[in-house]
C-alpha cells in the first residue's frame, strides 16, 4: 500500500468516524436542543466561576452574574428536557462538561491545583458521559 493510499484510507477512516459519532450525539435530538445544553453549561461555568471570584460573596460586584448563570442555566435545562432530552444524558452532559471546564477555567484564572488526579477524574467523568449517551441510544 502507498503512502497516498493510506493517506485516503486514513482520512476517509477520520471522517466517517466523525461522521458516526456526529450521527450518534444527534441521535433523534436536534441541533438545537444540543445548543441549548451548551448554553446552559456555558451560564452554569459562568456563574460557578463568577461565585469562586465573588470571594464568598464578600465582593458585591459578582451577586449578579452569579444569580443569572445559575437562573439562566437551570432554564436552559429546563428547555432541554421539555424538548425531549432524556434527563439522565441531559443531566450527565450538563454536570460532567460543567465540572470539567470549571475545573480548567479554575486552574487559569484562579491558579487552583490542577493535578494528575484531577485530570483522572475529569477523564472518568467524560466517560461516564459518553456510555451514559452510549447507552440512551441503545434504547
Amino acid at each position: 500500500m502507498t503512502a497516498a493510499a493510506v493517506s485516503r484510507w486514513w482520512t476517509l477512516t477520520a471522517a466517517d468516524s466523525a461522521l458516526s459519532y456526529c450521527d450518534a450525539m444527534n441521535s433523534g435530538i436536534s441541533w438545537g436542543t444540543w445548543a441549548t445544553l451548551g448554553g446552559a453549561i456555558v451560564l452554569e461555568v459562568m456563574a460557578t466561576l463568577s461565585l469562586r471570584a465573588s470571594d464568598g460573596m464578600q465582593k458585591w460586584i459578582w451577586a449578579a452574574p452569579v444569580g443569572v448563570g445559575y437562573l439562566g442555566s437551570f432554564i436552559c435545562l429546563s428547555v432541554v428536557l421539555r424538548q425531549g432530552m432524556p434527563i439522565g444524558v441531559a443531566y450527565a452532559v450538563w454536570s460532567g462538561v460543567g465540572v470539567a471546564f470549571t475545573a480548567l477555567l479554575g486552574a487559569l484564572f484562579f491558579h487552583e491545583a490542577l493535578t494528575a488526579k484531577i485530570g483522572i477524574g475529569m477523564a472518568l467523568i467524560i466517560g461516564g458521559v459518553v456510555l451514559i449517551q452510549a447507552s440512551a441510544q441503545s434504547h
